[in-house]
């Protein structure tokens, strides 16, 4: 994978001319600087577009949203108290410069949704600075997941649209492995409010073998020996012992980010 994304002229000027104005209507903080590079316009165009002023409204919400939420600071109230409270964990980048999330309901000892929504907020936010192309790819490992949970559609329809409306074309690929007949209604329903796109590139692996080759699918090279890690990582999650002895820690590091992409120089461009 050589981690470009392919950048049609139209969609150059689009985001120029979003670029410029949203320059005339404010002044911006550094954050938020930052926060709008060009790779940012362009997704919200992708997502939102071809309306130049409904994007400009949709990022100004977003904004509002950040300003508000401050999601580069959450920390779970949760987790702090009980570190097995939530499972969900920034693991590495893949070849392609995406970061790699993953949880297990088998690990997680809260399974009140209430508060689960900022813990992935936190995580998400600070596995997407670690990646040069500010996107994501999510194991969801459904081992432990009960019919309780496949009855509860709260942190599912919360967090899926969190995701459309302030991280949109950020999270690109979901493998949601060896979930049990009885999620089938809540995939029903809470793939009716998901973007086409993120839909469709939600695989659901039936067995750890078909996970192990959709993993390798998305990262062929294994860089980081990333590809071993998740493995490993189910592999674990399936064992009782194992999983009572694990520990882990879902809290970032304060202020560390690496840099990312902020403008098309090593985008592909297409005609």
């Amino acid at each position: 994978m050589s981690g470009q994304i392919s950048v049609t002229p139209l969609e150059q000027q689009a985001v120029l001319s979003i670029k410029v104005a949203l320059e005339r209507q404010q002044t911006f903080s550094p954050r938020e600087v930052e926060f709008l590079n060009d790779f940012c316009l362009l997704r919200y165009y992708r997502a939102f577009g071809p309306d130049p002023e409904y994007v400009i409204r949709r990022i100004n919400k977003t904004l509002k949203w950040r300003s508000e939420k401050q999601p580069w600071q959450l920390k779970c109230q949760q987790c702090l108290q009980d570190f097995r409270a939530h499972d969900f964990r920034y693991i590495g980048n893949d070849d392609g410069g995406r970061a790699w999330v993953m949880n297990s309901f088998a690990l997680s000892t809260n399974k009140d949704p209430s508060g689960l929504l900022d813990h992935f907020i936190m995580v998400l936010e600070y596995a997407l600075k670690q990646a040069p192309m500010q996107q994501a790819v999510w194991i969801c490992d459904f081992e432990g997941f009960s019919m309780k949970d496949a009855m509860d559609p709260r942190f599912s329809m919360s967090f899926v649209k969190m995701v459309k409306k302030h991280y949109p074309g950020q999270l690109v690929h979901t493998l949601s492995i060896c979930p049990p007949s009885y999620f089938n209604k809540l995939w029903s329903v809470v793939s009716g409010i998901m973007p086409p796109e993120m839909a469709r590139n939600t695989m659901f692996p039936k067995s750890l073998d078909e996970a192990q080759r959709e993993i390798a699918r998305l990262n062929p090279s294994n860089s980081l020996n990333l590809n071993s890690v998740v493995m490993h990582d189910l592999i674990l999650n399936r064992d009782e012992r194992s999983r009572q002895q694990k520990t882990w820690n879902s809290f970032p590091p304060a202020a560390t980010h690496s840099s990312f992409a902020s403008g098309f120089s090593g985008a592909a461009h297409t005609t």
